[in-house]
């Protein structure tokens, strides 16, 4: 893990690995489109921006992370690439 996420404690590893685990277990593929953008599934670069961003507490960490793929589905991010059409002048 130290040569792709940097240098992490021992507990900050821990957080990341419970995190990573429950996401598996509580969406079981249900979140595998949204992370589409970034590698067809959330990956331990994507979760420990999350994890740093709450001093890796990870009941804050799960809670934006619940609310940033929430968001993304109401705004359909993910689909904006295809159902976007360029106006008149850029085509």
């Amino acid at each position: 893990i130290k040569r792709y996420l940097g240098d992490l404690t021992p507990m900050q590893e821990s957080c990341l690995i419970r995190l990573r685990q429950w996401l598996q277990e509580t969406h079981k593929g249900k979140v595998s489109y949204c992370w589409s953008l970034v590698a067809l599934s959330p990956n331990d670069e994507h979760i420990l921006r999350f994890l740093r961003a709450r001093d890796f507490n990870i009941d804050k960490a799960r809670e934006i992370l619940c609310q940033s793929l929430t968001w993304r589905k109401q705004h359909q991010v993910d689909y904006i690439l295809d159902t976007w059409n360029p106006p008149q002048t850029c085509k």
